[in-house]
């Protein structure tokens, strides 16, 4: 058997190549060899959720450095592509327990008011037919989110986030509007307006300018109960040998705080970054729930975009990138050779039941992977098994809660059968009735 070892503040752990264990004993993993076969698990899985994404906007109220759409056309997409595009993808993959359709796109999408009402109408009828959740739900750059503008997507049951970079000052370097001027507190202030903003998320992009992590995320984790923070897809302001040094060295003084937070029994912080899609949240959940993975993300395996020119392809971020064009007769044999290809990738890594490899558009830009994104994730990963190992060994309490916590979080993506139980017995009830009413009964907004 295999074993690599690597050190984390002068503490060794022990990773098992054959099946992504760790431990801080060598002997506790030779008690469990069996080795994780990639051809199998391929063969055997069947996802339970999928993501329809809709390019809805082409045009953007703000003016960001980092925008992977600097060539926008400012024309939104009509009602009858959105529609006649959700219509597509649910034939094509009519067996899911669980549907999201995520509306963010390359622009603004609270441009496009009007394809926002009629999609949440749609994933209403649709989760009536289907009698299953069909959720719309979209990130804005949060400076249209008035009253008026809050009511609307809550009304609607939109789900929705916002991007903020990190600090006021990072933030406003790099997302300003048309007039030149930062707009962070805009932002803040229209987020703290809201009165039931339990599911407003927070998305974040790390680029090579660096600010103090711990203070942020303690600020931010005050106004968001999901902070996401991932790294920017750039050659411009992605991850340079200087940043990369100076952002380990943040995401260690974070993994200190949070090894203090695991001596007083402080979930905070944890929760918000394991809530949502955070980079070193994502590797925290594999640690504490004890799970694995084969591929680094769902992109045109259960994740699919439609552009405004009706166009396929597996992300809103490479949407118009030719090479990426998904043909529609061919989408589901597409799906299961990109699940392949990724299953495939990296297989000498020590990690690669963790990380799941390098995203297509990185490899584009370096023509291979990309060293600083490799080294980085690496060091995250580190530092998620030695936050579980150091809380498995003294607070096992904590431990266990993490872990239930992250079974919710899986549990996510699949029927909720609290839910299904609620409309079983209110068959009086649509499901789009039932489950407001279940919501409101558990207090969810």
């Amino acid at each position: 058997m295999n074993i690599y070892r690597f050190s984390v503040f002068n503490y060794n752990i022990f990773v098992n190549l054959s099946n992504g264990d760790i431990s801080d004993s060598e002997d506790d993993l030779l008690k469990n060899s069996f080795e994780i076969n990639i051809d199998n698990y391929l063969n055997s899985l069947k996802p339970t959720a999928y993501s329809f994404c809709l390019d809805i906007s082409d045009c953007c109220n703000l003016k960001c450095s980092y925008c992977f759409n600097n060539d926008k056309e400012n024309i939104l997409m009509s009602p009858s592509v959105a529609l006649d595009a959700l219509d597509f993808f649910f034939e094509k993959f009519p067996n899911g327990e669980k549907y999201f359709v995520d509306l963010s796109g390359k622009g603004e999408p609270l441009l496009n008011k009007e394809v926002i009402c009629k999609v949440a109408l749609y994933c209403h009828k649709k989760s009536d037919e289907l009698m299953r959740e069909v959720l719309p739900m979209l990130v804005c750059n949060g400076t249209l989110l008035s009253k008026e503008n809050v009511n609307f997507l809550q009304e609607l049951g939109v789900l929705f986030g916002v991007s903020l970079d990190g600090s006021k000052s990072v933030h406003d370097l790099y997302r300003k509007d048309k007039d030149g001027n930062g707009t962070f507190d805009t932002i803040i202030k229209n987020v703290l307006s809201i009165e039931h903003r339990e599911y407003v998320g927070c998305a974040a992009t790390l680029t090579n300018e660096v600010f103090p992590l711990v203070s942020t995320v303690e600020y931010l984790s005050t106004i968001f109960n999901t902070l996401s923070f991932r790294l920017c897809r750039s050659p411009v302001y992605g991850l340079s040998n200087i940043s990369l040094k100076k952002w380990k060295n943040e995401f260690s003084k974070l993994a200190e705080k949070l090894k203090n937070d695991i001596d007083i029994s402080n979930l905070k912080i944890f929760k918000c970054l394991m809530n949502g899609d955070d980079l070193f949240g994502r590797y925290l959940c594999k640690m504490f729930g004890n799970s694995r993975t084969i591929n680094r993300c769902d992109g045109s395996i259960t994740r699919f975009t439609c552009d405004i020119n009706r166009k396929i392809y597996g992300c809103p971020a490479s949407s118009g990138i030719i090479n990426f064009q998904i043909n529609k007769i061919d989408i589901s044999t597409y799906a299961k050779s990109e699940l392949h290809r990724q299953a495939n990738q990296c297989l000498n890594c020590p990690f690669k039941f963790y990380c799941g490899g390098e995203c297509k558009l990185e490899t584009k830009f370096y023509g291979s992977i990309n060293k600083f994104n490799c080294e980085f994730k690496q060091h995250l990963i580190k530092l998620a098994a030695y936050l579980k190992i150091y809380c498995l060994r003294n607070n096992l309490n904590m431990y266990e809660q993490l872990y239930e916590f992250c079974l919710e979080k899986k549990a996510r993506n699949r029927i909720a059968p609290e839910l299904k139980i609620f409309c079983d017995s209110h068959k009086d009830l649509t499901f789009t009735e039932a489950k407001k009413e279940f919501d409101k009964k558990n207090k969810r907004y």
